[in-house]
Protein backbone atom coordinates (compact mmCIF):
# COMPACT_ATOMS: atom_id res chain seq x y z
CA UNK A 1 0.00 0.00 0.00
CA UNK A 2 1.12 3.71 -0.41
CA UNK A 3 0.27 6.57 1.80
CA UNK A 4 -2.40 8.82 0.65
CA UNK A 5 -3.54 6.12 -1.90
CA UNK A 6 -6.89 4.79 -1.45
CA UNK A 7 -7.31 1.71 -1.62
CA UNK A 8 -10.32 -1.38 -1.13
CA UNK A 9 -9.97 -4.23 0.89
CA UNK A 10 -12.46 -7.49 1.34
CA UNK A 11 -13.58 -9.68 3.33
CA UNK A 12 -15.63 -12.70 2.74
CA UNK A 13 -17.67 -15.07 5.12
CA UNK A 14 -19.83 -18.04 4.67
CA UNK A 15 -22.24 -20.61 6.32
CA UNK A 16 -23.21 -18.33 8.99
CA UNK A 17 -26.82 -18.44 9.58
CA UNK A 18 -27.86 -16.06 10.47
CA UNK A 19 -25.72 -13.55 8.29
CA UNK A 20 -21.92 -13.08 9.53
CA UNK A 21 -21.96 -9.46 11.40
CA UNK A 22 -18.66 -8.24 9.93
CA UNK A 23 -16.38 -5.95 11.48
CA UNK A 24 -12.93 -4.15 11.14
CA UNK A 25 -10.03 -2.78 13.06
CA UNK A 26 -6.59 -1.36 12.75
CA UNK A 27 -4.90 -2.49 16.10
CA UNK A 28 -7.41 -1.97 18.26
CA UNK A 29 -9.55 1.29 16.80
CA UNK A 30 -12.74 0.12 14.89
CA UNK A 31 -13.35 1.06 11.52
CA UNK A 32 -16.74 2.07 10.52
CA UNK A 33 -16.09 3.14 6.51
CA UNK A 34 -17.11 -0.33 4.86
CA UNK A 35 -19.73 -1.98 2.98
CA UNK A 36 -21.48 -5.06 3.72
CA UNK A 37 -23.03 -7.38 0.89
CA UNK A 38 -24.54 -10.43 1.35
CA UNK A 39 -25.15 -13.52 -1.77
CA UNK A 40 -28.41 -13.79 -3.24
CA UNK A 41 -28.67 -17.73 -1.31
CA UNK A 42 -27.85 -15.93 1.98
CA UNK A 43 -24.82 -17.86 2.59
CA UNK A 44 -21.82 -15.79 1.79
CA UNK A 45 -21.38 -11.88 3.27
CA UNK A 46 -18.82 -9.73 1.74
CA UNK A 47 -17.24 -6.88 3.46
CA UNK A 48 -15.63 -4.29 1.20
CA UNK A 49 -13.49 -1.67 3.42
CA UNK A 50 -12.45 2.17 1.60
CA UNK A 51 -9.08 2.58 3.25
CA UNK A 52 -6.67 5.31 2.77
CA UNK A 53 -3.52 4.57 4.62
CA UNK A 54 -1.19 7.06 6.06
CA UNK A 55 2.54 6.96 7.35
CA UNK A 56 1.80 6.58 10.65
CA UNK A 57 -0.30 2.59 9.46
CA UNK A 58 2.88 1.17 8.55
CA UNK A 59 3.54 -1.57 10.54
CA UNK A 60 -0.18 -1.69 12.26
CA UNK A 61 -2.00 -4.72 12.17
CA UNK A 62 -5.50 -4.46 10.08
CA UNK A 63 -7.59 -7.20 10.66
CA UNK A 64 -11.27 -8.41 9.86
CA UNK A 65 -13.80 -9.79 11.74
CA UNK A 66 -16.93 -12.27 11.21
CA UNK A 67 -19.00 -12.71 14.09
CA UNK A 68 -22.42 -14.76 14.27
CA UNK A 69 -24.33 -12.95 16.93
CA UNK A 70 -26.63 -15.59 18.36
CA UNK A 71 -23.64 -17.89 19.09
CA UNK A 72 -21.37 -16.79 21.64
CA UNK A 73 -17.11 -17.61 20.63
CA UNK A 74 -18.09 -17.78 17.00
CA UNK A 75 -16.38 -14.69 15.99
CA UNK A 76 -13.50 -15.23 13.23
CA UNK A 77 -10.80 -12.86 12.35
CA UNK A 78 -8.19 -12.76 9.62
CA UNK A 79 -5.74 -9.59 9.43
CA UNK A 80 -2.16 -8.72 8.58
CA UNK A 81 0.59 -5.66 9.22
CA UNK A 82 0.64 -3.20 6.83
CA UNK A 83 3.32 -2.40 4.70
CA UNK A 84 3.06 1.32 4.03
CA UNK A 85 5.35 2.68 1.38
CA UNK A 86 5.42 6.42 1.72
CA UNK A 87 8.14 9.71 -0.03
CA UNK A 88 10.71 10.26 2.16
CA UNK A 89 9.98 12.76 5.29
CA UNK A 90 13.10 14.31 6.01
CA UNK A 91 13.87 16.90 8.82
CA UNK A 92 17.24 19.29 8.80
CA UNK A 93 18.94 20.70 12.21
CA UNK A 94 21.85 22.89 12.85
CA UNK A 95 24.18 22.68 15.55
CA UNK A 96 27.32 24.88 16.09
CA UNK A 97 30.56 23.47 18.02
CA UNK A 98 30.08 26.54 20.30
CA UNK A 99 26.75 28.03 20.55
CA UNK A 100 23.37 26.56 21.33
CA UNK A 101 21.69 28.30 18.35
CA UNK A 102 22.68 28.95 14.99
CA UNK A 103 21.52 32.45 15.03
CA UNK A 104 24.58 33.60 17.55
CA UNK A 105 27.11 32.01 15.11
CA UNK A 106 30.65 33.56 14.69
CA UNK A 107 32.71 33.78 11.73
CA UNK A 108 35.27 30.73 12.43
CA UNK A 109 32.79 28.05 14.21
CA UNK A 110 32.13 24.68 12.99
CA UNK A 111 28.61 24.12 12.34
CA UNK A 112 27.14 20.75 11.56
CA UNK A 113 23.64 20.07 9.58
CA UNK A 114 22.15 16.74 9.79
CA UNK A 115 19.60 15.07 7.79
CA UNK A 116 17.25 13.00 9.39
CA UNK A 117 15.37 10.56 7.13
CA UNK A 118 12.04 8.30 7.76
CA UNK A 119 11.07 6.44 4.41
CA UNK A 120 9.60 2.86 3.18
CA UNK A 121 11.51 1.60 1.41
CA UNK A 122 14.66 3.27 2.10
CA UNK A 123 16.17 6.38 0.81
CA UNK A 124 18.51 4.97 -1.85
CA UNK A 125 19.64 8.28 -1.56
CA UNK A 126 20.42 11.71 0.60
CA UNK A 127 22.00 14.80 -0.82
CA UNK A 128 22.40 18.63 -0.42
CA UNK A 129 21.42 21.75 -1.91
CA UNK A 130 22.93 24.96 -1.42
CA UNK A 131 21.11 27.79 -2.75
CA UNK A 132 18.64 25.06 -4.73
CA UNK A 133 21.49 23.63 -6.27
CA UNK A 134 23.17 20.52 -5.08
CA UNK A 135 26.19 21.28 -3.16
CA UNK A 136 29.85 20.83 -4.22
CA UNK A 137 32.09 18.89 -2.46
CA UNK A 138 35.05 21.05 -4.43
CA UNK A 139 35.36 23.60 -1.31
CA UNK A 140 38.23 21.86 1.46
CA UNK A 141 36.22 23.42 4.35
CA UNK A 142 32.76 20.91 4.02
CA UNK A 143 32.67 17.80 5.17
CA UNK A 144 29.70 15.85 3.25
CA UNK A 145 28.96 12.37 5.14
CA UNK A 146 25.69 10.68 4.41
CA UNK A 147 23.13 12.31 6.93
CA UNK A 148 25.79 14.90 8.00
CA UNK A 149 27.26 18.40 6.51
CA UNK A 150 30.33 19.56 7.98
CA UNK A 151 31.49 23.46 7.84
CA UNK A 152 34.88 23.94 9.06
CA UNK A 153 35.68 27.34 9.90
CA UNK A 154 32.53 29.33 8.89
CA UNK A 155 33.69 32.00 6.26
CA UNK A 156 31.16 34.66 4.21
CA UNK A 157 31.11 32.86 1.77
CA UNK A 158 28.74 29.82 3.53
CA UNK A 159 26.02 32.39 4.31
CA UNK A 160 22.60 31.20 2.53
CA UNK A 161 20.12 28.69 2.88
CA UNK A 162 20.98 25.05 3.08
CA UNK A 163 18.55 21.83 2.52
CA UNK A 164 18.42 18.20 2.12
CA UNK A 165 16.64 15.33 0.63
CA UNK A 166 16.04 11.94 0.53
CA UNK A 167 14.90 9.69 -2.84
CA UNK A 168 13.36 6.43 -3.15
CA UNK A 169 10.98 4.27 -5.13
CA UNK A 170 7.72 6.76 -3.60
CA UNK A 171 9.89 10.16 -5.09
CA UNK A 172 11.73 12.83 -3.67
CA UNK A 173 11.33 14.14 -0.15
CA UNK A 174 12.97 17.53 0.64
CA UNK A 175 13.93 19.28 4.33
CA UNK A 176 12.69 22.72 5.60
CA UNK A 177 15.33 25.63 4.43
CA UNK A 178 17.65 26.63 7.09
CA UNK A 179 19.51 30.16 6.51
CA UNK A 180 22.96 30.41 7.81
CA UNK A 181 23.60 33.52 8.91
CA UNK A 182 26.82 34.31 10.86
CA UNK A 183 27.95 37.59 12.95
CA UNK A 184 31.77 38.61 11.61
CA UNK A 185 34.26 40.65 13.29
CA UNK A 186 34.77 44.09 11.74
CA UNK A 187 37.35 44.63 9.11
CA UNK A 188 39.65 48.11 10.28
CA UNK A 189 42.25 49.38 8.18
CA UNK A 190 43.93 52.80 9.30
CA UNK A 191 46.09 54.50 6.36
CA UNK A 192 48.66 56.49 8.02
CA UNK A 193 49.18 59.94 6.12
CA UNK A 194 51.70 61.79 6.89
CA UNK A 195 51.42 65.98 6.07
CA UNK A 196 55.09 67.16 5.51
CA UNK A 197 55.50 71.21 5.20
CA UNK A 198 58.28 72.96 4.13
CA UNK A 199 59.96 75.50 6.43
CA UNK A 200 62.05 78.42 4.90
CA UNK A 201 63.88 80.67 7.56
CA UNK A 202 65.59 83.48 5.96
CA UNK A 203 68.04 85.10 7.99
CA UNK A 204 68.65 89.17 7.83
CA UNK A 205 72.01 90.48 6.62
CA UNK A 206 73.25 93.90 7.96
CA UNK A 207 76.22 95.61 6.11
Amino acid sequence: MTAGRKVELRCYSGGSSPPARMSWFLDSEPLSNHTDLLSIDGNRTTSILTFWPSRSDHKKYLRCRAENFLLSGSALEDGWYLNITYVPQVSLTIKSSTKQTHSALLEGDDVRFSCDVKANPPANEVGWLFEGRPLSSDDPELVMSYRNLLIRRVKRKHRGRYQCYANNAEGTGMSRVITLKAMYKVDLHINKIIDTQNYCTTNKVTF
